[in-house]
């Protein structure tokens, strides 16, 4: 857990020099993108709670790959390439991109999902506004 947060503390410092750069102004505006050796202990469990790290980081989106072999460094440069920013830190032997969250602006909860068009709502308040 205590690398856990580890990566929160160097998700939330990220978020906000994006801020104070005038990147973002909520850290719902972000999505982050987690990438490691097949390997790390740390990545493994990043990759159980991946469904739990966005409420975890306060973000709109997370995405976790073990795609990064011992021997390649900057694996996360094809990640950050075509966006308008990004952001790149090391936290033990996992690499984090701060990036733009993907999709749009769900209206009621702000979050962005791709799934949402910018007049509906999201799935989540789609479902909770339907119990109401």
């Amino acid at each position: 857990m205590e690398s856990m947060l580890k990566v929160r503390d160097a998700v939330l410092a990220g978020l906000e020099k994006a801020r104070r750069e005038g990147h973002v102004k909520s850290s719902l505006a972000a999505g982050v993108h987690i990438d490691g050796a097949p390997h790390s202990a740390l990545l493994r469990l990043l990759q159980n709670k991946e469904r739990e790290l966005a409420n975890f980081f306060i973000v709109s989106d997370v995405s976790v790959a073990g795609s990064l072999q011992q021997s390649a460094a900057g694996g996360t440069a094809q990640i950050s390439a075509n966006l308008e920013w990004s952001m790149e830190f090391q936290v033990q032997d996992v690499e984090v991109v701060l990036r733009p969250a993907s999709g749009h602006k769900c209206p009621r909860c702000w979050t962005y999902r791709r799934q949402t068009t910018e007049e509906e709502v999201c799935g989540r308040c789609h479902e909770a506004l339907r119990d109401v």
